[in-house]
């Protein structure tokens, strides 16, 4: 017998469609910053992403992750800035400054959080604990 499967889910018992719906709040949050950039194309960008991008950059002879002619579209000329609280990178400001830099976008600064990612670790560790004592 294997323990329940619970996935990430908004206020509204939806399940969130993505790891920006989840650190903005859920589905309805996420409609509502799309609806705001509607017309232009956005990146969003957490923490980690925020770390990683010049790698990628860098790394991108080797690989089609990261392609700046995609980048450089003036379709796309906003980053969304998702700032969760988490103090993964201590440079998520600069590297999202410097992307925007980069690529001639505007920010748009979000303020995000943990939420919805403790509720479902709580939800799915009762579900073990429970799942346990059977």
């Amino acid at each position: 017998m294997t323990a329940p499967f619970t996935g990430f889910k908004d206020g509204n018992e939806e399940v969130v469609v993505d790891c920006i719906s989840a650190a903005i709040g859920g589905n309805a949050a996420y409609d509502e910053l799309m609806y705001t950039c509607r017309g232009t194309g956005a990146l969003y960008f957490t923490s980690m992403w925020a770390s990683s991008w010049k790698e990628m950059r860098e790394e991108r002879k080797k690989s089609r992750n990261f392609n700046e002619n995609y980048l450089k579209d003036p379709r796309y000329s906003r980053v969304v800035k998702l700032d969760t609280g988490l103090s993964y990178d201590p440079d998520f400001h600069k590297n999202v400054r410097d992307f925007a830099r980069t690529f001639d976008m505007e920010i748009i600064e979000v303020k995000g959080s943990v939420e919805l990612a403790e509720k479902s670790y709580r939800t799915a560790k009762k579900g073990v604990v429970q799942h346990t004592l059977k």
